[in-house]
């Protein structure tokens, strides 16, 4: 394959927020097919496109390639009949193919950044928009009658309630930050769009009289609860920066931590949503 479908490989993937690895030949010693420089982008099922070389190389690439897409790290592999004194660093395989040769590959995951919903207006969506984005989230705002200037870190831009289940990237956060503004109607668009997590802005008590409508709605009585409410962890926020740095904190300690590892218990959570009418 040449070099352009490798980029409109690259391309697709991207614009599909998908993970995926480029494996590029850096040292060769012949005899070798493959020649420095060459490249394949590849996924978990194997190689979407380009060539790192033949039937000796693939099986190495391919099983690399997938552990680097699982946690996220470089790997430099060497496949070749000589590892005696390998270097530090590097992954051994032994050549197979009777030609003999060396083949240094470096293998790259390239992983999307994770999306972020941010359904609201208010100030504390906008300061949540732009920590967001600073710490590594690619963010979609949905905020219907709000000033898209206000956002300018935002990715996406979104009118309309009903527009939110049109996103077709799977989000890995949604935060509802409405504050008054539409809450019904935003957790409505957020658990019809779907996500590991749902966070919600709110008191303790308005929270449960919205999980409570949820339900009534036909909502699943379980995706209801799992909404985080109120979102963030505890570290006294009271300003809307803060309450959008709590809730950062928290999303973060989800990326890194995974959800089972994650702080839950009620002296854990913020007091952010207990703020959350005052701003």
């Amino acid at each position: 394959m040449s070099v352009q479908d490798i980029k409109e490989t690259i391309e697709q993937l991207t614009a599909a927020g998908k993970a995926y690895v480029v494996a590029t030949v850096v040292r060769t010693v012949a005899p070798s097919s493959a020649k420095a420089g060459d490249r394949a982008v590849l996924d978990e099922n194997g190689i979407l496109a380009g060539w790192v070389g033949g039937g000796c190389a693939k099986p190495a690439v391919t099983s690399n390639a997938v552990d680097a897409l699982h946690d996220g790290r470089t790997r430099l592999i060497r496949i070749s009949r000589d590892l005696e004194g390998l270097e530090s660093g590097i992954i051994g395989y032994p050549m197979t193919c009777q030609s003999g040769g060396t083949l240094d590959i470096f293998i790259e995951p390239m992983m999307p950044k994770p999306l972020l919903v941010v359904i609201g207006q208010t100030a504390i969506a906008q300061a949540l928009c732009a920590l967001a984005a600073g710490a590594g989230f690619d963010v979609i705002v949905a905020a219907p009658g709000g000033k898209q200037e206000r956002f300018t870190a935002a990715s996406g831009w979104i009118e309309d309630f009903d527009d939110v289940a049109k996103i077709e990237r799977p989000p890995s956060a949604i935060v509802v930050a409405t504050q008054g503004s539409g809450d019904a109607r935003a957790l409505d668009a957020a658990l019809n769009l779907g996500s590991g997590y749902i966070g919600l802005i709110a008191s303790p008590k308005k929270s449960a009289r919205l999980k409570e409508t949820m339900k009534q709605r036909g909502f699943d009585a379980n995706a209801v609860d799992r909404i985080d409410a109120p979102a963030g962890l505890d570290i006294g926020a009271v300003t809307p920066e803060e309450v959008a740095v709590s809730v950062l904190a928290e999303l973060v300690q989800r990326r890194r931590q995974g959800s089972d590892d994650r702080m839950t218990a009620d002296s854990e959570k913020s007091i952010a949503g207990e703020h959350a009418g005052t701003h």
